[in-house]
């Protein structure tokens, strides 16, 4: 399990996001006024020159200021490069990538293989372990179960995974962790 941490967890980064609170000017708010939020995920880099891939419930529509920690404490500012609210999913650029990029993860390449009953494991940021401590959380689990597009984990899964991803024993992405 160690080896696997160690393949995957530099991949794994810390998201926090702010977003526009409305237009409301009632109560002494302005326009435009700004809620700010504490680490609130996780997302993945899956391109060396700084795209992560992370779940919409991390970053909310229209956030204006994304920092995505890096795995040792380096934050960057990020932008919303795509998003696919059917799939939950958002993609960010990260901006100010330094030379030679950042470590990657990619996907599995055999999805039948993907089955019921095989070891898998999630990382991510609960309570802001990237920012805090410069790694990611982990835990391990089994596959329990598959619908459709959807995978089931009985590995735990905190608030603050959410973006994360799900591996296999071979240390591939099979999925993102997302909220129900």
């Amino acid at each position: 399990l160690k080896r696997l941490a160690d393949k995957v967890g530099p991949a794994v980064v810390g998201i926090s996001a702010s977003a526009p609170r409305g237009r409301s000017n009632e109560g002494g708010g302005r326009s435009g006024d700004v809620r700010r939020s504490e680490p609130s995920g996780a997302g993945i880099v899956v391109r060396p020159e700084g795209y992560v891939l992370t779940s919409g419930s991390v970053v909310p529509a229209g956030a204006r200021r994304i920092t995505v920690t890096l795995p040792g404490g380096m934050k960057l500012a990020a932008e919303e490069a795509s998003r696919d609210d059917k799939l939950g999913l958002v993609a960010l650029r990260l901006k100010g990538v330094p030379n030679g990029g950042v470590q990657a993860l990619y996907f599995a390449d055999d999805v039948p293989a993907i089955k019921r009953g095989k070891l898998v494991m999630t990382f991510g940021n609960p309570f802001g372990t990237i920012t805090r401590d410069g790694q990611a959380a982990m835990s391990v689990g089994t596959l329990s179960g598959i619908d459709g597009t959807t995978l089931e984990t009985d590995a735990a899964v905190n608030p603050g995974s959410f973006g994360g991803p799900l591996v296999d024993a071979g240390g591939n992405v099979i999925g993102i962790v997302v909220p129900e």
